[in-house]
């Protein structure tokens, strides 16, 4: 009877120590099959260029600044087939890390000057002229096997660092001739198809961080769009657009997906170089850039940031916003310190 007392009390004991193992191991994540925690950060990101250097950036240490979205090539991030560098992201993160700054990476996969082919070298052949740069054939099965590729290897690299938020999918309008798309085999329903295979195959192997979908438009029909944000709800997919433009009429029917998908989707917006001189008239906002940068300021000025913010707020329901890293000089059009003192006033996007 005492040896059977005894091995009853030892197998408790045993238990229990075990128990207590497994509940601290659970505390640190650290049990063989559980799931990392998923890392989200929202609020107010910088946004830079290939050639702009985080360590450049002011006001990197404003306490409402969550981050900053960092543009790579992907030729730059895969200069050969399966070779895979990365240096360049792990020195920016490492910086950010001294900040306690998160990074977004932006993959470049289309230009908008020419110069510069976006794609690998083994790639270049599925990169097609789009009037003034290059965007990838991004419907082609090549394109789409070796785009998830690139993005498992983020994931494999990136994925559980806590400063590392997530990957961004360049804007889905794709600036390509009808013409030319036809002649390589493109269709919306395939184009279509294609977006939501990257987006819901990187949403998998990106366990932790989030995957931010640039979305504006979609040659042959924008309602296309719709049917990519249908399919991907329920993913950590982000879904958002390139243009913070109250006033241009081309995006109001973009504009519409926000509240379509407000409370199904995270959302998300980025204010870039347009939407510092962005103005009521709208006309006077579109066509050649570099015509419109010249053009001198309205006689009742430029929408105002904290207006840019407002509406990407409380009309398009974000709570990630990206301010490019702009600057201009003598046009009367805002700049990026503009958007500092938005941050500063609005730390929070709480409603």
């Amino acid at each position: 009877m005492l040896n059977r007392y005894r091995r009853t009390q030892f197998a408790m004991a045993l238990r229990n120590l075990v128990l207590v193992a497994a509940l601290a191991m659970a505390r640190e994540g650290t049990v063989r099959g559980a799931e990392p925690a998923v890392k989200r950060h929202p609020g107010h990101y910088a946004a830079v260029n290939e050639a702009e250097e985080v360590q450049s950036i002011r006001h990197l240490d404003e306490p409402a600044l969550r981050g900053v979205s960092k543009r790579y090539y992907w030729a730059d991030l895969e200069p050969r087939k399966d070779a895979y560098d990365l240096d360049a992201i792990k020195r920016d993160l490492g910086l950010l890390k001294t900040h306690n700054k998160h990074l977004v990476v932006f993959i470049t996969d289309k230009t908008f000057r020419s110069g510069k082919n976006p794609l690998p070298s083994y790639l270049a052949a599925y990169a097609l002229p789009n009037g003034h740069g290059l965007t990838a054939m991004r419907w082609d099965p090549v394109v789409i096997g070796r785009f998830i590729a690139l993005n498992r290897s983020l994931a494999r690299a990136f994925d559980e660092d806590p400063n590392f938020e997530g990957v961004a999918f360049q804007e889905s309008g794709l600036m390509i001739g009808p013409e030319l798309r036809r002649e390589h085999g493109y269709t919306p329903e395939k184009y279509r198809d294609a977006l939501i295979q990257m987006l819901t195959e990187s949403s998998k192997v990106f366990r932790c961080s989030q995957v931010f979908w640039y979305m504006n438009h979609f040659e042959g029909g924008d309602q296309y769009l719709g049917d990519i944000a249908k399919a991907v709800v329920g993913s950590r997919v982000v879904m958002g657009g390139p243009d913070i433009l109250p006033y241009r009429r081309r995006l109001q029917a973009t504009y519409q997906l926000y509240e379509r998908f407000n409370g199904r989707l995270p959302l998300f917006c980025s204010a870039q170089d347009d939407s510092y001189r962005h103005d009521k008239n709208d006309s006077r906002n579109m066509g050649n850039a570099a015509v419109t940068r010249n053009l001198p300021p309205p006689a009742e000025g430029y929408v105002p940031m904290e207006q840019i913010f407002l509406f990407a707020r409380d009309k398009l329901h974000v709570d990630y916003l990206f301010w490019s890293y702009t600057y201009h000089a003598g046009t009367g059009a805002f700049n990026y310190d503009d958007a500092v003192a938005v941050m500063e006033k609005y730390p929070s996007f709480a409603r």
